[in-house]
């Protein structure tokens, strides 16, 4: 699961970017995503174009 991690300055506004912190699970499902792309297709640009039509969701720990 990830967990999403509020980036506070010192003033305790909360800043526009978060970190996500993810598991070895959430990285596998990634490269696993990009390797079945890949096994089909060579070229990089084409995987990259695929990539960025889908959408990859990563669970949030609450």
């Amino acid at each position: 699961m990830a967990q999403i991690i509020e980036n506070i300055d010192e003033f305790g506004i909360t800043q526009k970017r978060r970190l996500i912190k993810m598991s070895a699970a959430d990285i596998i499902s990634i490269v696993q995503e990009y390797q079945n792309l890949k096994l089909h297709n060579k070229s990089y640009e084409y995987v990259k174009q695929k990539l960025n039509e889908i959408n990859l969701f990563v669970v949030e720990d609450v």
